[in-house]
């Protein structure tokens, strides 16, 4: 391939420990596992972001048991550049680089990372896909792992529900993998735990193992029904590129917006409108968007007297204390998703 590797097997990483195997890797790279039917497949994607190696160490895990698969196994290494950047496993994207799982459903790349995401996108769909699993994790602590969808059908809800204890809907726009992939077949992000924690790759290799069981790579049974609520409506909030934002218990006036230091706290939980988030003069520190639809931060937040509320009841996730991901990637601010009879 011109812009990543493809390898037929996994022999390259057999045996390796996560930093040798990540060592033996030039780039972005693709792995197919021979299955005893090649007209069906199933997809696997780790480090998409280079500081979340719990589905990485899952695959290296998996493929050094050296079962035999009914069909095609494909296991996706993404921005493994930024994962090599040292110290290894701490950095999110390459420095100065683009979010490797904002970057595909571009119809017209314009540098190397989107063309090496683009050429990974035209292959996948080549392939008889039925399922996509892509493994991550998140800064916060204390936060439950959670899965994401595209889709609320039943049949990807199935699984959603089995995979962890909250189930959120991306919105159209977002520009990530399960995007790409979810017209195609049901598709996933798991966020497994904290970086780079023993609770993350113990909850990747668990996973991986639900989805495997769920899509017939392996016999057994499936866990029962784990999520009891679906979220949906996602608004994606960012904190603009020019405006000085810190976290703490008191406002610091000399920040744009101060946000309250435990804001993690506030993750996959019931907020009621009026709670109190930070202290601001204005909203002109947030951008909203739903997918790519620019929408008026007004409608979820106000200020009064210099501090910073919800506007409407929601359910929060990812907030963090990180000026870098509140700027690049943001939060993010979704409704339960009302069942029907």
């Amino acid at each position: 391939m011109v812009n990543f590797d493809y390898f037929e097997d996994v022999s390259l990483l057999k045996g390796k420990s996560a930093s040798e195997a990540l060592e033996a890797l030039k780039r972005t790279t693709l792995f197919r596992v021979k299955g005893k039917d090649p007209s069906r497949a199933v997809l696997v994607s780790t480090l998409i972001h280079g500081s979340e190696p719990c589905g990485f160490r899952a695959f290296l895990k998996e493929i050094n048991r050296e079962r035999d698969y009914p069909f095609d196994v494909y296991f996706f290494v993404g921005n493994v550049a930024a994962a090599q950047t040292a110290p290894y496993f701490s950095n999110r994207n390459v420095p100065g680089g683009k979010n490797f799982n904002r970057i595909w459903c571009i119809e017209n790349p314009e540098d190397e990372e989107e063309t090496c995401i683009a050429e990974v996108e035209t292959f996948l769909k080549s392939l008889p896909l039925q399922g996509v699993l892509d493994l991550h994790s998140f800064m916060a602590k204390g936060v439950s792992p959670h899965c994401f969808v595209v889709s609320v059908d039943d049949k990807t809800l199935d699984f959603a529900k089995r995979s962890a204890p909250y189930v959120l809907q991306i919105g159209a726009g977002m520009g990530a993998l399960i995007e790409a992939m979810g017209n195609k077949c049901p598709s996933f992000v798991v966020e497994c735990g904290t970086h780079d924690s023993p609770e993350a790759d113990v909850f990747a290799d668990e996973v991986l193992d639900k989805f495997f069981k769920s899509f017939g790579v392996l016999d057994g049974e499936v866990s029962e029904i784990w999520a009891k609520d679906v979220f949906v409506n996602m608004t994606n909030f960012k904190v603009t590129p020019s405006s000085t934002v810190v976290w703490a218990e008191n406002e610091d006036p000399s920040a744009d917006v101060t946000l309250r230091s435990d804001c993690e706290s506030l993750n996959l939980s019931k907020v009621d409108a009026g709670e109190f988030c930070g202290w601001a003069s204005s909203l002109d520190f947030l951008k909203a968007s739903n997918g790519k639809t620019p929408v008026d931060a007004a409608d979820y937040f106000y200020i009064d007297s210099g501090k910073l509320y919800f506007k409407q009841d929601c359910v929060p996730n990812l907030m963090g204390v990180n000026e870098f991901v509140s700027k690049e990637s943001g939060f993010y601010l979704f409704d339960k998703k009302e069942e029907t009879a």
